[in-house]
């Protein structure tokens, strides 16, 4: 978990793996209200909450394709990075 309070912003990402270091569960999150004050802050998320693997994107619920857990990662990553440059002020 990161944080930044100067840009008000929450990085956080916890991953469960079982005994075989499978990973079980995901969550992905960057939360910000100072850009998307709504879903508290959530401004992206890529978890698999409710055995389903979707993305929270401001506010929007979108099932996603699921590969591994290193793709969702990446695709995490990448937007992040693009809202990052986006807002950054």
């Amino acid at each position: 978990m990161t944080f930044d309070l100067k840009r008000g912003e929450l990085l956080q990402l916890q991953v469960w793996v079982d005994d075989n270091h499978k990973v079980v569960k995901y969550d992905l999150v960057y939360i910000n209200p100072l850009i998307y004050a709504g879903d508290n802050g959530r401004v992206l998320a890529y978890d698999n909450n409710h055995d389903i693997h979707h993305k929270h994107y401001f506010g929007e619920f979108i099932t996603v394709d699921f590969v591994s857990y290193e793709d969702q990662l990446k695709k995490f990553e990448k937007e992040y990075e693009a809202l990052k440059a986006k807002f950054q002020t």
